[in-house]
């Protein structure tokens, strides 16, 4: 089962007040399967997506989405340009490329995000998916 939680830049765990990142730890491959994350809770944009991982898959991959309220994940709108690989070198950071439309990556507070992963993710073990978010001051700022 995938561990979550948010840690605050400053340190503490909880909603995420402030910039913010969401940690998804995927034990196994039988634990890479498309998910939704949590919600956001706060009007904020996507800025950045890492991870690693001890054992790489086989040829599996991971796109992130934003999935309204309704929308299951595998469904929701890509916030990457392509897909990050999962079958790389075992503890290398693997970083995200983020899509050019800055709207795509703007959460509003009844967002949530999903992880949607591909290819085949056999053998994948201890990946920690890290996305960071910057909150934003008011919805009317976002678009």
């Amino acid at each position: 089962m995938a561990v979550r939680f948010i840690r605050r830049n400053d340190g503490t765990n909880g909603t995420a007040p402030q910039d913010s990142y969401l940690t998804v730890h995927i034990v196994s491959a039988t634990d890479a399967i498309d998910q939704i994350v949590g919600p956001v809770g706060v009007p904020c944009e996507l800025v950045g997506v890492d991870a690693t991982f001890s054992t790489a898959s086989t040829s599996g991959t991971l796109q992130v989405e934003k999935c309204p309220v309704g929308t299951a994940a595998g469904s929701g709108t890509d916030l990457l340009s392509s897909t990050m690989s999962l079958s790389g070198s075992a503890g290398v950071t693997v970083s995200g490329t983020l899509g050019t439309t800055r709207s795509d990556r703007v959460f509003a507070t009844t967002d949530r995000v999903a992880l949607d992963f591909g290819g085949t993710v056999t053998n994948l073990a201890n990946c920690n998916i890290v996305l960071r978010f910057k909150r934003l001051q008011s919805t009317s700022s976002v678009i």
